[in-house]
């Protein structure tokens, strides 16, 4: 008749296999709070025929069940997964089987990772690494609210079990397994209510055979520390450290002076400082009271609690209390089967208790005991089940030993910088910093893409400048695909520092030269690398970036070859130098300075010098000086002024010279001539001679008179951004000086009056504008007359040379006025021929032409507004329907180099939002269009059909 498991001590059921095919023998397990348990077993199997493979058992659920008494049809049960099997020989018609049984939860000691957790709870952390593995028997009976949030927290080349183990011993997390017929659950804990009470809770001490006794019940004391001090560093506020420290509760040993002390402990206030420091405190007193036993409970397990209630055998009251059992290892073995192998079991139970094995197994004080204890149990060998405990009381709250090492890197990591859309860069914008000047990076080992468009990869890591003080030092923050160099504070993973910055294959030097040709026989190989490595320095990438943008730069570079080095300075767009005592230039060679050169992004040039200084102006020249000045030149001082010609003074004028004098006195030593063609008068110290075809005295003739002089005053020069604060420009944004910016201007000979013919109030507004003086006096010295028709619209004629002012209101005609002599002064781009033009190319180039003649009449409308404005008279406004939209466009553009980018604005928005004062059915697009089409179409067109 074959065996069965029916009413056996022990039995196994294994997945995929009958309830009798193996036969449990033995089994040893070891349990303990915060580690995974481990039952090996052997086991028979009668029938030699059957084919057992250990490829279908390894992985396979199994369920070991022991009697909970001798008379007993009750079972306690505990599951759990094959690790490893092995097949024996065969002995006595049995053939042997042994294997281990663990939790689903230690093989998690097979998966390896790099893994980045950020903003998450240990809690969280936890559950999501037991969700990744499909881990669902799970009691998780800490709350995520009860921990603080880690802004950073990884995974660092540890196996998934280590990384949760550390997690849980770093922040007092404590763990066991509840076992059933069908599967075990892994119960996650905290709290002194989370322990459960065996089945048998209340046991005695016996050392005679019965069914739950403890047979030995021993009660160890442990010295430990008495305070525990934690502390770490927070750069939130650097200057305040978080600390806090705990002071045991425990009377054993009273006093104590020792104290731990430990840093950094990786918290960030003082509210998680003071967790940390307690369940410190709490780990070291767990193991103050420690007891430890033999027994034959079969429901005694880690995290269950027991009270011992017999007090024939119990001599201290105190011991009569209910403790919390910490590990366990029992042994059960089966006596009916036809093997004998009892001796070989019971003599390696006896060695699972070495000082290491208890040590490894949390065991604490109380080891010695039981591998004591533990000999005793081999010879006797009346019972079928027997186990060795260790506990602490049950109101101590057990915290996990720090047992897992964390993993240290020990040398730089590099990562690549990333933005808020990972490595792209919409519009441009590549730099992406939080207010402390840290970074977010990826790094080459991690490889989850779940963020990868978000640039959450990692968190917010700081960045090591040389120099960092209070708003001073330096300030070179990474880029956005950037390769930074991370090391890692005291080697822990969740503490990177972005320490530096390497090139790559994608980011290369900025100072590489052009290629060299092939090195011949008497030039080194590296001679391209040597010329290289003799340049250094700065050069840096304007940001934002538009696709398809001209890359700009400042830069800073040094060339360090012999006999030709070099310094470039370039600054992209504005320069600012502060010096806010003296400065001194000394060039001991030439010194050349270009104001205005050829624009690198427009291609154009020009641009003006302006310097102002507050006391006196010196300038000595060894040898000769040179000046040349392309336009006008104006000079204006006002105080005396001493010339000292030493030598010669000659002065050659292309037109007219005037001199204009309160009193003119001019005394030569030998001789002043004055002539004019044949007629000339001479005096010298002989007499005045005076000569010409004709000499008339006080008969005939008409003396030229000085016209008034309209004086530009000079602009003052901007101050230069010293700095601070770092808005500074755009406080500033207009340039110094006068006018805000513009020139003003002045009538130098006030004692000549310009006359308008429009009346006392027209004049006195002109003579309050330099510019419109200025204009007035230059186009009637040219011929051009000034006519008041009323009704008729205000209009200038180039060819009659006529200005037609419709008001007679001061303020209204002086605004027509500015205008109309604006188009007076302005020169018309020169006109476009028809040929190679479609008619409306044709058309459209030549009004653009008039729009801009309309944007200059209204930009000289704009400053002589302002200048009479600033001389105290009334507002005379902007010709036109849109006035302010003219006067934006006049003060976007102060620059007289944008003076015809302001022309263009003005005349865009004329074209279609105007209409001519002599025309109002017209825009003024119409009116200026409607001669170049009628010529086309009557001169052109009949050509080209």
């Amino acid at each position: 008749m074959p065996f069965t498991q029916d009413n056996r001590v022990i039995k196994i059921q294994i997945e995929n296999l009958g309830p009798n095919d193996l036969l449990l023998t033995a089994v040893t397990g070891q349990e303990a709070i915060s580690r995974p348990f481990s039952y090996r077993v052997e086991m028979l199997c009668e029938d030699l025929t059957k084919e057992i493979k250990a490829a279908d058992m390894i992985g396979a659920s199994a369920t070991i069940g022991v009697k909970l008494k001798k008379d007993s049809d009750e079972y306690r049960f505990r599951s759990g997964f094959i690790r490893s099997f092995q097949t024996g020989n065969v002995h006595r018609d049995f053939r042997v089987f042994r294997a281990e049984i663990v939790p689903f939860l230690t093989f998690l000691q097979l998966s390896t990772d790099f893994r980045i957790f950020q903003n998450l709870t240990v809690v969280d952390i936890l559950q999501q690494v037991f969700d990744d593995f499909g881990l669902n028997d799970l009691d998780m009976r800490v709350k995520s609210s009860d921990f603080p949030k880690l802004e950073y927290c990884v995974q660092c080349r540890e196996t998934a079990f280590d990384f949760v183990s550390r997690l849980m011993e770093e922040n007092g997390i404590f763990y066991f397994f509840e076992h059933s017929e069908a599967s075990h659950t892994l119960v996650i804990a905290d709290k002194l209510s989370d322990y459960k009470t065996c089945e048998q809770s209340n046991v005695g001490l016996s050392r005679e055979s019965e069914d739950g006794r403890i047979s030995i019940f021993e009660h160890g004391f442990d010295f430990r520390t008495g305070k525990w001090v934690i502390g770490d560093f927070s750069y939130g506020t650097p200057t305040k450290p978080p600390f806090d420290e705990e002071n045991t509760r425990s009377e054993i040993p009273k006093p104590n002076p020792h104290r731990r002390y430990t840093f950094p402990q990786h918290f960030r206030v003082s509210e998680d400082a003071r967790r940390f420091v307690v369940d410190r405190m709490q780990d070291d007193e767990a193991e103050v009271h420690a007891v430890s036993g033999n027994g034959e409970f079969v429901t005694f397990a880690p995290g269950f609690m027991f009270k011992v209630t017999n007090t024939k055998n119990i001599p201290y009251e105190e011991e009569l209390r209910s403790y919390v059992i910490t590990s366990l290892t029992w042994t059960a073995f089966e006596k009916g089967y036809r093997h004998s192998f009892l001796d070989v079991l019971l003599g390696s139970f006896s060695s699972l208790w070495s000082t290491d094995s208890a040590k490894n197994l949390g065991l604490g004080a109380a080891s010695d005991a039981f591998k004591n204890s533990s000999a005793s149990l081999v010879p006797s060998v009346p019972a079928l089940v027997g186990n060795q405990f260790m506990g602490i009381p049950a109101d101590t709250l057990f915290r996990p030993p720090r047992t897992t090492v964390k993993p240290e890197i020990r040398g730089p990591h590099t990562a690549v910088v990333v933005g808020v859309n990972g490595l792209e860069t919409p519009g441009g914008n590549d730099i992406c910093t939080d207010q402390y000047g840290r970074v977010r990076v990826k790094f080459p080992w991690d490889r989850s893409t779940d963020h990868d468009k978000d640039g959450q990869t990692s968190a917010w890591i700081r960045v090591a400048e040389n120099w960092a003080g209070t708003e001073w030092g330096f300030q070179f923050p990474p880029r956005v695909g950037h390769e930074v160099v991370v090391q890692f504070v005291d080697g822990d993973p969740d503490r990177p520092l972005i320490t530096g910055r390497i090139y790559n294959g994608t980011f290369r030097q900025p100072f590489v030269p052009p290629p060299l040709p092939p090195p011949g026989p008497l030039q080194p190989q590296n001679s391209h690398v040597q010329t290289t490595q003799r340049l250094s320095g700065i050069k840096t990438q304007s940001t934002p970036k538009p696709d398809g943008g001209h890359v700009r730069f400042h830069l800073l570079r040094f060339d360090d070859t012999y006999r030709t080095e070099q310094i470039v300075l370039r600054c992209q767009h504005r320069l600012d130098v502060t010096a806010f005592q003296n400065a001194y230039h000394t060039t001991h060679g030439n010194r050349h300075i270009l104001v205005g050169g050829r624009d690198p992004d427009t291609g154009e040039s020009g641009g003006a010098l302006y310097i102002t200084t507050g006391g006196e102006y010196d300038l000595h020249i060894g040898e000769n000086r040179y000046e040349q000045v392309e336009q006008g030149y104006q000079l204006t001082v006002k105080a005396n002024t001493i010339f000292d010609l030493q030598g010669s003074h000659q002065t050659v004028v292309g037109l007219a010279s005037t001199l204009n004098a309160m009193n003119v006195v001019i005394e030569a030593q030998t001789n002043i001539t004055l002539k004019v063609g044949a007629s000339f008068v001479v005096v010298d110290p002989s007499g005045v001679y005076i000569n010409g075809p004709i000499v008339m005295i006080n008969s005939g003739g008409a003396p030229g008179v000085t016209t008034p002089v309209v004086v530009t005053e000079p602009v003052d020069a901007s101050q230069a951004d010293p700095g601070d604060p770092p808005n500074w420009v755009a406080q500033h944004r207009a340039a110094g000086g006068t006018g805000g910016g513009g020139h003003r201007h002045h009538t130098a000979n006030p004692r000549h009056a310009i006359g308008t013919g429009l009346g006392g109030g027209v004049d006195q507004l002109v003579s309050m504008s330099p510019t419109l003086s200025r204009n007035i006096a230059t186009l009637q010295s040219q011929g051009w007359t000034i006519s008041y028709v009323p009704s008729h619209g205000y209009y200038s004629d180039r060819t009659a040379k006529t200005i037609v002012i419709d008001t007679n209101d001061p303020a209204s005609a002086a605004r027509e006025l500015s205008h109309e002599t604006g188009h007076g002064m302005y020169t018309p781009d020169p006109y476009v021929p028809p040929d190679g033009l479609t008619r409306q190319q044709y058309i459209d180039q030549n009004v653009a032409r008039s729009l801009r003649d309309e944007g200059e009449a209204t930009m000289t409308n704009s400053d002589v507004r302002r200048e009479i404005s600033n001389n105290g008279g009334p507002d005379i406004g902007i010709a036109g329907a849109q006035p302010n939209t003219y006067q934006q466009i006049a003060d976007r553009h102060p620059d007289p180099a944008d003076r015809n980018q302001a022309r263009t604005e003005i005349g865009n928005a004329y074209a279609d939002g105007e209409h001519p004062s002599t025309t109002p059915g017209q825009t003024y697009r119409q009116y200026y269009s409607q001669p170049y089409a009628d010529y086309w179409d009557n001169h052109v067109a009949p050509h080209h059909p």
